[in-house]
């Protein structure tokens, strides 16, 4: 008798206490496991964010690049405007490059978005800055620098030119 209780009670299923540790433990796993999950969408939201600020940079950069190497010659350039070069491409286009708001123009036309910082440092011949309009006609290369922030981070990118036209 005392065995039929026994194989009786072994069949009866889970007791209470083991049916709420299984839900503690599931509740544990899933927690981890929901952490995890977490990091990698943002992992993946925060890569997107870089590559569009890479796209964006690059785009610009190789835009500008390609016309800067092009003015025309030393009297074609402005540099008076902080933030700000215009010149006169081989073309006979006139050609100005600015920071307006947060966005990137070319002739009051959107190139970029998101940008927090433009810089254009020029430089002479012997790689001595140019800090004054006065001296433009010494410039013999310029340096871009450009921030631009997507989501909560801000990515830097530079680029270098040696405009062909100018001795």
């Amino acid at each position: 008798m005392f065995k039929q209780r026994r194989l009786k009670r072994q069949m009866l299923g889970f007791t209470l206490i083991e049916f709420i540790m299984v839900i503690v433990i599931m509740g544990i796993l899933f927690s981890l496991g929901g952490a995890l999950l977490s990091q990698g969408f943002q992992a993946t939201y925060s890569g997107m964010a870089i590559i569009r600020a890479d796209w964006q940079a690059r785009l610009s950069f190789e835009r500008m690049s390609r016309e800067l190497r092009l003015i025309l010659n030393q009297n074609s350039l402005n540099i008076s405007v902080p933030n700000q070069i215009t010149f006169i491409d081989t073309a006979g286009e006139n050609i100005t490059y600015a920071l307006s708001g947060n966005q990137l123009v070319r002739n009051n036309k959107p190139l970029a978005s998101g940008v927090s910082t433009l810089n254009f440092t020029y430089y002479d011949r012997n790689r001595n800055v140019i800090s004054s309009a006065a001296q433009a006609s010494l410039v013999r290369f310029i340096v871009i620098n450009m921030i631009i922030t997507e989501g909560n981070t801000n990515h830097s990118f530079y680029t270098g030119i040696n405009p062909r036209n100018l001795p």
